[in-house]
């Protein structure tokens, strides 16, 4: 139609663009020592060359990245200078090499944290952190009953710890690159008996100088002996009936202070007493039996119990943190214990959902104050994978999502540290 005079007439309409741009992150590392001793970690004194992978998970090439590593450990030395990974596409990842070096006098099991600072053309950044342990690696789980739930608990406690593992199946050839290790037996109809080939890699590693928690409803009195038994100065008493309930630490003895309710696979555990020399650190309330024996001498330390740890209930004064604390403690393993303030209760809400998850996961608090909140996901061998969050949230619900992108599925575990409190929990993924 004609238009009268200067009207015009107008249409609007809206449109959208997608907008696109690198994202950096940490991926792994790895540890090359080929020229060192070459057992594939860092030990005292020694320099080694740390493959560190990253990958671009935006959706826009990255152009002349750079990567700067840090060590935070006053021990170790990353020798290097900015190493140059190139240009990355999305979804494309890259790698570099980098010179480290620890002192002669770094202790055994020492954990070195490493931070990774990335950054690219048009003011892109990125990075992460990782951790690995010089010398003898802290904690070996060997889960030889596969359906043991203690693994899994002990993983819990070990995270909250922040103390590194690794877990296997089976006696694994490297055993001496442990410090300790944690032998799983499980309670029957599930339990797993040790093989004379078996008991004898245990007491050899013992007679090095190792360290070894071993538990099992059946290991010590209804069970053959191996090689590594009579090393636990244990005597194993009776077969044990349907009656373990409360379990209580031993006046004098490195559990004095524990006391925890039992609710495991089953009740029926061996009754078991102390060698002269050994210790004995856990008894049955009623009736009156043994359950744990401590021995220690100038080459080896070990704790025998006949209960599973993921059956002991948390109590007031008595958690399994505390007690896988005490037992690192006995062990030599140095652990970081973070303060709870109790008279503080900040979280009235923490959880994960779905776990377990695929691909992603949604992590909600409820807070009942204002607060700084720091939520991190860990590996099991406690990397850093993830850092969630990090600042001061208001009082009300919130909900964080991680997406798992690249990483194989397994047991991983997120951190929940508001003020001096922490709390850890366990996700699953899987593919």
């Amino acid at each position: 139609s004609a238009l009268d005079g200067d009207e015009r007439l107008v249409w609007e309409s809206s449109f959208f663009i997608t907008a696109h741009a690198p994202d950096l992150e940490f991926l792994s590392f790895s540890i090359d020592d080929s020229e060192g001793n070459g057992n594939g970690q860092i030990d005292p004194g020694e320099m080694v060359n740390v493959t560190v992978d990253i990958i671009n998970n935006g959706s826009s090439e990255a152009f002349n990245i750079l990567g700067d590593l840090v060590s935070e450990s006053n021990y170790v030395t990353v020798n290097s200078d900015g190493q140059n990974y190139g240009n990355l596409a999305g979804s494309e990842s890259g790698q570099a090499v980098f010179s480290v070096s620890s002192e002669a006098d770094t202790p055994k099991g020492h954990i070195a944290l490493f931070s990774l600072a990335l950054s690219a053309d048009f003011n892109i950044s990125g990075g992460g952190e990782f951790n690995t342990v010089v010398g003898q690696k802290p904690v070996l789980i060997l889960k030889l009953s596969e359906d043991t739930p203690s693994a899994d608990s002990i993983q819990e406690c070990l995270a909250m710890l922040q103390v590194g593992c690794d877990e296997f199946n089976s006696i694994p050839e490297n055993l001496s690159s442990y410090r300790s290790v944690f032998v799983l037996l499980g309670a029957y109809p599930n339990n797993h008996q040790l093989s004379d080939d078996e008991g004898q890699v245990l007491a050899s590693f013992l007679e090095n100088g190792g360290r070894i928690y071993m538990e099992g409803g059946d290991a010590w009195a209804f069970d053959d002996p191996t090689a590594v038994h009579p090393l636990f100065l244990i005597e194993g008493l009776a077969d044990g009936s349907d009656d373990l309930s409360t379990i209580i630490g031993q006046a004098g003895s490195i559990m004095e202070a524990f006391a925890f309710e039992y609710d495991g696979n089953n009740n029926y555990m061996d009754q078991i007493a102390a060698q002269a020399g050994a210790s004995l650190i856990f008894k049955n309330e009623s009736p009156d039996y043994g359950v744990g024996v401590s021995y220690e001498n100038e080459t080896y330390k070990t704790i025998g119990v006949s209960f599973e740890f993921a059956g002991l209930s948390n109590q007031k004064g008595s958690t399994k943190d505390e007690l896988m604390a005490a037992i690192l403690q006995f062990f030599d393993i140095t652990y970081e214990w973070v303060v709870v303030e109790n008279n503080q209760e900040r979280i009235t809400q923490f959880a994960a959902y779905p776990n377990p998850f695929s691909n992603k996961v949604t992590i909600s608090l409820n807070l009942a104050e204002n607060s700084d909140v720091q939520i991190d996901i860990y590996n099991l061998t406690g990397t850093k994978v993830k850092s969630l969050v990090s600042k001061k949230l208001n009082t009300g619900a919130h909900q964080f999502t991680w997406e798992a992108t690249g990483l194989n599925a397994g047991i991983y575990f997120y951190t929940l540290k508001v003020g001096n409190e922490m709390h850890t929990k366990k996700l699953v993924l899987t593919k």
